[in-house]
């Protein structure tokens, strides 16, 4: 699956969903630590970063800064790219559950 993270936009995603971490988008119910945790990796990633693009079958992370610079890593390089990762799957999960509680 490719994951691509956007720090101008502030935003987490895949090829089927997508979170944005700004107050007036991010959504009621879910946990507000999510959009710290974000910032906390993003903040571990290089400087002047814009986007991130990383495919976990080929282990690949791309980042790419405001100055159109590549940098290119691997997970074992970049492990705070898994702990985003992690953080979309979550919540995805709390997502789904607010969703189902709401129908």
């Amino acid at each position: 699956m490719k994951y691509f993270v956007n720090t101008e936009e502030k935003i987490l995603g895949n090829h089927d969903v997508v979170f944005w971490f700004v107050a007036d988008t991010f959504q009621d119910g879910l946990d507000k630590n999510f959009a710290f945790i974000y910032d906390t990796c993003v903040q571990e990633f290089h400087d002047n970063l814009h986007t991130i693009d990383y495919d976990d079958e080929t282990g690949i992370i791309v980042e790419v800064d405001r100055d159109g610079t590549n940098f290119v890593s691997t997970l074992d390089e970049t492990p705070q790219m898994q702990k985003l990762v992690e953080l979309f799957h979550n919540i995805k999960e709390q997502k789904e559950r607010l969703d189902e509680e709401g129908q």
